[in-house]
Protein backbone atom coordinates (compact mmCIF):
# COMPACT_ATOMS: atom_id res chain seq x y z
CA UNK A 1 0.00 0.00 0.00
CA UNK A 2 1.63 3.27 -1.08
CA UNK A 3 1.22 6.31 1.12
CA UNK A 4 -0.16 9.59 -0.25
CA UNK A 5 -0.65 13.04 1.23
CA UNK A 6 -3.68 14.95 -0.06
CA UNK A 7 -2.79 18.37 -1.49
CA UNK A 8 -6.30 19.18 -2.71
CA UNK A 9 -9.63 17.63 -3.62
CA UNK A 10 -11.58 18.59 -6.76
CA UNK A 11 -15.13 17.55 -5.94
CA UNK A 12 -17.42 16.47 -8.75
CA UNK A 13 -21.10 15.49 -8.71
CA UNK A 14 -20.42 11.76 -8.12
CA UNK A 15 -16.67 11.35 -8.29
CA UNK A 16 -13.83 13.52 -7.07
CA UNK A 17 -10.20 13.90 -8.05
CA UNK A 18 -7.65 13.75 -5.26
CA UNK A 19 -4.43 15.57 -6.08
CA UNK A 20 -1.48 14.38 -4.04
CA UNK A 21 1.52 16.44 -2.95
CA UNK A 22 3.48 14.55 -5.64
CA UNK A 23 1.04 15.75 -8.32
CA UNK A 24 -0.74 12.42 -8.87
CA UNK A 25 -4.45 12.62 -9.72
CA UNK A 26 -6.49 9.81 -8.23
CA UNK A 27 -10.22 9.25 -8.67
CA UNK A 28 -12.49 8.50 -5.72
CA UNK A 29 -16.27 8.29 -5.42
CA UNK A 30 -17.73 10.92 -3.08
CA UNK A 31 -19.35 8.37 -0.75
CA UNK A 32 -15.91 6.81 -0.20
CA UNK A 33 -14.38 10.22 0.56
CA UNK A 34 -16.77 10.54 3.50
CA UNK A 35 -16.42 6.91 4.57
CA UNK A 36 -12.61 7.05 4.66
CA UNK A 37 -12.61 10.63 6.02
CA UNK A 38 -10.28 11.82 3.28
CA UNK A 39 -9.39 15.46 3.76
CA UNK A 40 -6.83 17.95 2.53
CA UNK A 41 -3.46 17.82 4.29
CA UNK A 42 -3.90 14.31 5.72
CA UNK A 43 -1.88 11.23 4.74
CA UNK A 44 -3.30 7.82 3.81
CA UNK A 45 -2.17 4.34 2.85
CA UNK A 46 -4.14 3.62 -0.33
CA UNK A 47 -4.85 0.78 -2.71
CA UNK A 48 -5.44 1.86 -6.29
CA UNK A 49 -6.69 0.30 -9.50
CA UNK A 50 -5.80 1.48 -13.00
CA UNK A 51 -8.53 1.44 -15.65
CA UNK A 52 -9.44 3.24 -18.89
CA UNK A 53 -10.53 6.35 -16.95
CA UNK A 54 -7.36 6.71 -14.87
CA UNK A 55 -6.26 5.55 -11.42
CA UNK A 56 -8.93 5.10 -8.77
CA UNK A 57 -8.65 4.58 -5.02
CA UNK A 58 -10.32 1.37 -3.87
CA UNK A 59 -9.34 1.58 -0.18
CA UNK A 60 -7.72 4.13 2.09
CA UNK A 61 -6.53 4.06 5.69
CA UNK A 62 -5.53 7.24 7.47
CA UNK A 63 -1.92 7.41 8.68
CA UNK A 64 -2.19 9.18 12.02
CA UNK A 65 1.52 9.68 12.84
CA UNK A 66 0.80 10.13 16.55
CA UNK A 67 -2.40 12.16 16.12
CA UNK A 68 -5.81 10.52 16.49
CA UNK A 69 -8.07 10.28 13.49
CA UNK A 70 -10.96 12.75 13.52
CA UNK A 71 -14.01 11.74 15.54
CA UNK A 72 -16.74 9.99 13.61
CA UNK A 73 -19.42 11.55 15.83
CA UNK A 74 -21.94 13.51 13.78
CA UNK A 75 -22.12 17.26 14.25
CA UNK A 76 -25.15 18.33 16.27
CA UNK A 77 -26.00 22.01 16.01
CA UNK A 78 -26.42 23.90 19.25
CA UNK A 79 -24.38 21.57 21.44
CA UNK A 80 -20.94 22.11 22.87
CA UNK A 81 -18.50 19.26 22.90
CA UNK A 82 -14.93 19.62 24.14
CA UNK A 83 -12.56 18.65 21.33
CA UNK A 84 -10.19 16.76 23.59
CA UNK A 85 -8.76 16.71 27.04
CA UNK A 86 -9.02 20.01 28.84
CA UNK A 87 -5.74 21.82 28.81
CA UNK A 88 -4.44 24.95 30.44
CA UNK A 89 -4.45 28.17 28.44
CA UNK A 90 -1.27 28.95 26.50
CA UNK A 91 1.62 30.33 28.53
CA UNK A 92 1.19 34.03 29.14
CA UNK A 93 -2.54 33.97 28.43
CA UNK A 94 -4.50 35.31 31.36
CA UNK A 95 -8.25 34.98 31.65
CA UNK A 96 -10.00 38.34 31.70
CA UNK A 97 -13.68 39.11 32.08
CA UNK A 98 -15.46 41.22 29.47
CA UNK A 99 -15.44 44.13 31.94
CA UNK A 100 -11.65 43.82 32.39
CA UNK A 101 -11.14 43.71 28.61
CA UNK A 102 -13.32 46.79 28.17
CA UNK A 103 -11.53 48.78 30.85
CA UNK A 104 -8.13 47.73 29.49
CA UNK A 105 -8.94 48.71 25.89
CA UNK A 106 -10.53 52.05 26.79
CA UNK A 107 -7.69 52.89 29.18
CA UNK A 108 -5.14 52.07 26.47
CA UNK A 109 -6.97 54.38 24.06
CA UNK A 110 -7.15 57.14 26.70
CA UNK A 111 -3.40 56.89 27.36
CA UNK A 112 -2.58 56.88 23.64
CA UNK A 113 -4.75 59.98 23.15
CA UNK A 114 -3.13 61.75 26.12
CA UNK A 115 -6.41 61.89 28.05
CA UNK A 116 -5.14 60.11 31.17
CA UNK A 117 -2.80 61.86 33.55
CA UNK A 118 -0.51 59.49 35.52
CA UNK A 119 -1.58 60.93 38.91
CA UNK A 120 -5.25 60.24 38.02
CA UNK A 121 -4.78 56.67 36.73
CA UNK A 122 -6.83 55.02 39.51
CA UNK A 123 -9.59 57.60 39.13
CA UNK A 124 -9.68 57.00 35.35
CA UNK A 125 -9.85 53.22 35.76
CA UNK A 126 -12.75 53.56 38.22
CA UNK A 127 -14.48 56.01 35.87
CA UNK A 128 -14.23 53.53 32.95
CA UNK A 129 -15.37 50.62 35.14
CA UNK A 130 -18.40 52.65 36.24
CA UNK A 131 -19.17 53.40 32.59
CA UNK A 132 -19.17 49.63 31.96
CA UNK A 133 -21.45 48.99 34.92
CA UNK A 134 -23.91 51.72 33.89
CA UNK A 135 -24.14 50.60 30.28
CA UNK A 136 -22.94 47.15 29.28
CA UNK A 137 -22.98 45.78 32.84
CA UNK A 138 -26.74 46.17 33.02
CA UNK A 139 -26.81 48.16 36.28
CA UNK A 140 -28.80 51.41 36.18
CA UNK A 141 -26.76 54.56 36.94
CA UNK A 142 -28.73 55.48 40.08
CA UNK A 143 -27.47 52.35 41.90
CA UNK A 144 -23.87 53.52 41.47
CA UNK A 145 -24.65 57.02 42.61
CA UNK A 146 -26.33 55.70 45.77
CA UNK A 147 -23.44 53.32 46.47
CA UNK A 148 -20.90 56.15 46.11
CA UNK A 149 -22.66 58.30 48.76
Amino acid sequence: MPMITVASIDTGPKKSKIITTEGRRLGCFNDKLAKWQIEQGASYNVETVDNDFGTNIVSAKRVTMGLPAPSSEPFVSGTYRQAGPVSAPPAGAVFRTPKQLFVSEVLTAYIAAGRCEPQKLTETINYIATAWDCTLGGNPPHQHLEAAE
